[in-house]
């Protein structure tokens, strides 16, 4: 109404505050085709200084990540790739930067197409030709994407991608946090190496009591834990994994109690023992 209200009398004319609260309005209804629309109408305003900045485009990404459009990583690059063109102009302030490369990132991972891991690899290998160094989040992110996903030539290579994921990022000086631990936790129980899940839990806690406090157990690696053993028919393990969720859930550390299949997993356990 204000808009068409300016198209008459200029004095009327919405302020750009106005663009911006709009799209971020429509970005946290949960609606990337209204916040893009927005995006595109600043795009056009003639003031030659009021004009989009990163964060706006970084509304619009975010809003299409967290839609269930089949087609929400596309969207979210072709996003990405309007930063980048008009990031070289002086009076746009997008030129994309690691938090930018991570959404996209995040986008591809979520996204169930065969080829949507490969695409999120090929942005990490950007990132880095581009000169943005990747952070402890955009490795999480690939890491989950393996360990959730389900096509059959990325499970089949899980294992030893993730390994190596973890290498190259240790190498790079970037320092693994509990939500790395718990994706590559999640990606070993998915070839049912409860060991493995096992182990890297065990790093996970050790390094949080020596005083890490980014690698304090998730309750989903709790979970993830106990889930494992439980599914490789080895209810002490199991059992044991519940014993110290109940704990850790009385003292405070964890937020949330073990729920009904927690313990059915440990009685089902028993039963086929």
């Amino acid at each position: 109404e204000l808009k068409a209200e300016g198209e008459k009398d200029e004095s009327m004319k919405p302020e750009f505050g106005l663009h911006q609260a709009r799209l971020q309005s429509w970005s946290k209804s949960g609606n990337p085709e209204m916040a893009t629309t927005a995006l595109k109408e600043m795009l056009l305003l003639k003031d030659p200084v009021w004009k989009p900045k990163r964060r706006d485009f970084h509304s619009v990404l975010q809003a299409w990540v967290k839609s269930n459009h089949p087609e929400a990583a596309r969207k979210a690059e072709w996003g990405l790739r309007l930063m980048m063109k008009l990031g070289s102009h002086v009076a746009f302030d997008c030129i994309p930067n690691d938090f930018s490369y991570n959404i996209v990132i995040r986008a591809y991972t979520l996204a169930k197409q065969p080829d949507s891991i490969k695409r999120a690899e090929d942005l990490l290998r950007e990132m880095k030709e581009s000169g943005i160094n990747p952070s402890v989040n955009t490795y999480n992110c690939i890491i989950s994407g393996y360990a959730w996903s389900k096509v059959p030539h990325i499970v089949n290579k899980l294992e030893k991608r993730v390994e190596e994921l973890m290498v190259e990022m240790v190498n790079e000086g970037i320092q693994p946090d509990s939500t790395t631990y718990t994706g590559l936790m999640n990606a070993y129980a998915k070839t049912r190496n409860a060991q493995q899940v096992e182990s890297l839990f065990q790093e996970m806690k050790r390094g949080f009591e020596q005083g890490d406090k980014t690698l304090e157990p998730s309750y989903i690696a709790h979970i993830t834990r106990l889930q494992t053993w439980a599914k490789e028919g080895q209810p002490e393990m199991a059992t044991r994994a519940l014993k110290e969720i109940i704990v850790q859930s009385e003292n405070g550390y964890l937020k949330k109690k073990p729920s009904t299949q927690e313990f059915t997993a440990c009685l089902e356990a028993w039963a086929r023992s």
